[in-house]
Parts: structure tokens; sequence; C-alpha cells
């Protein structure tokens, strides 16, 4: 009866230590699939939100900036082959504004570039009859006098505006991504932390689990074994009181 309840004590101890090693076990792997998803999302938006916005942002202040190179070149001296170049990056700065535009209206996470990106977009807006009636002006012949200073002026005072302000969203994109990716980076650490205290903690208590069956089993195999050395001692007895009656 005694060996039977060992038994079952040994079993049910074992089964709790099995139990809590399968849950922690569990447990982890769970957190560890849903960290998992949760960097996977943040790098998706990250990819599809912040570092788009940063690339179009870039692209656009240099290419108004060259477009501003090369209308100044054609203003001022008539640089052959000025005003084609000067066009051309013109229209590509126009393309990536209506698309960094279009993705900041679209991404929630980019909210907080939809107010300067606007801005800009107005500072744009305001550029282009200025560039126009310069351009215009340069061409009809009329290169001095006071009006063509007057139109030199507020032309290149928008411009001046609106190079600033796409230098300020250039800065606020890149800071975005930054950020974003320090979020990803602590948010890995972190789960990294949890995953080792989970761990941590799911092995001590398998020790403490081990501990007490151990206790379990000795506690009841010294009974067993006190009994088991008593019964020998008495069949010994036997045996010699046997011999010596028949001596």
């Amino acid at each position: 009866m005694k060996n039977l309840s060992l038994h079952g004590r040994v079993s049910i101890a074992f089964t709790l230590m099995l139990c809590c090693t399968i849950c922690c076990m569990a447990t982890l792997a769970g957190l560890s699939f849903y960290t998992m998803q949760q960097v996977l999302r943040s790098q998706t938006s990250h990819s599809q939100s912040f570092v788009p916005a940063k690339r179009l942002s870039a692209a656009f202040e240099r290419d108004i900036l060259n477009a501003r190179i090369h209308f100044i070149y054609f203003v001022t001296i008539q640089k052959p082959g000025t005003l084609e170049k000067g066009w051309g990056r013109y229209h590509n700065a126009d393309a990536d504004l209506a698309e960094l535009t279009a993705l900041v209206n679209r991404q929630d996470e980019l909210q907080a570039l939809r107010a300067p990106v606007a801005k800009l977009r107005a500072d744009f807006n305001a550029y282009d009859p200025a560039l126009h009636d310069t351009l215009q002006m340069v061409q009809n012949g009329e290169t001095k006098g006071a009006h063509y200073d007057a139109q030199v002026k507020e032309w290149a005072a928008r411009g001046a505006v609106m190079v600033t302000d796409a230098g300020n969203v250039e800065t606020l994109a890149a800071t975005s991504s930054e950020a974003s990716t320090d979020r990803m980076v602590n948010s890995v650490k972190l789960a990294e932390k949890r995953d080792l205290a989970i761990l941590a903690g799911g092995f001590l208590l398998c020790l403490a689990v081990s501990w007490m069956l151990a206790g379990k089993i000795k506690q009841v195999l010294l009974p067993v074994s006190g009994e088991g050395r008593a019964g020998v001692d008495r069949a010994h007895g036997a045996v010699e009181g046997f011999s010596a009656s028949q001596v």
C-alpha cells in the first residue's frame, strides 16, 4: 500500500512538473510569436510610411534646389541649356511633392507631417506664378530695370520660403523615421527581457517542484527502508533461534 502510495505521489509530482514546464514553454512561445508579429507590423509600417516619406522629402528638396540654380543662371546671365534643365528638375520636384502629399494623407503614422507638407504645397503654388512671370519677363528681353529687380526679388523671396520649409519637412521626416526605428528597437529589447524573465521563472519553478518531489520521495522512502531493515533483523534472529534449538 505504501509502495503504491509512493508510486502515486511520484507520478503526481512528475506530472505537475511536466505540466508546469509545458505551460512555461507554451507561454514563452506564444509571447515570442506575438512579439515577432508586432515587430513585423512595425517594420511593415515603417517601410511603407517613414522610409518613403524621408526619401520623397529629400528628393523634393534636392530637385527644387537644383531647379532654382538653373533658373537663376537663366534669369541672370541667360546661360544656354539652363532653362530646360531647370524645368526638368522643377517637374521632378512637383511630382515628388504630389507623391509625398498623397503618402502623408494616406498613412496615419505620418500625421505629424501633414501640416508641414500642406504648407510646402502652398509655398510651391505661390512660387509657381512668380517663376513663370520672371521667366517670361526675361524671355521677352527685359533683363534690367526697376520692374526686373522687383520681379526677381519677389521670385527669390518666395523661393527662399519654399526651400526653408522643404528643409524643415526633410528634417522632420528624418527625425520621425529615426524615432520609429528607436521604438522598434526598444520593443524588441523589452520583449527580450520579458522572455528571459519568463524562462528564468519557469526554470526556478521546475527546480522548486523537483525539490518538493525529492523531499516527498525521501519522506516516504525512509519509513519503508526502516521497516525493511527491521524485517531483515527479525528474520535473521528467527534463523539464529532455530539453529540454536536444533543444537
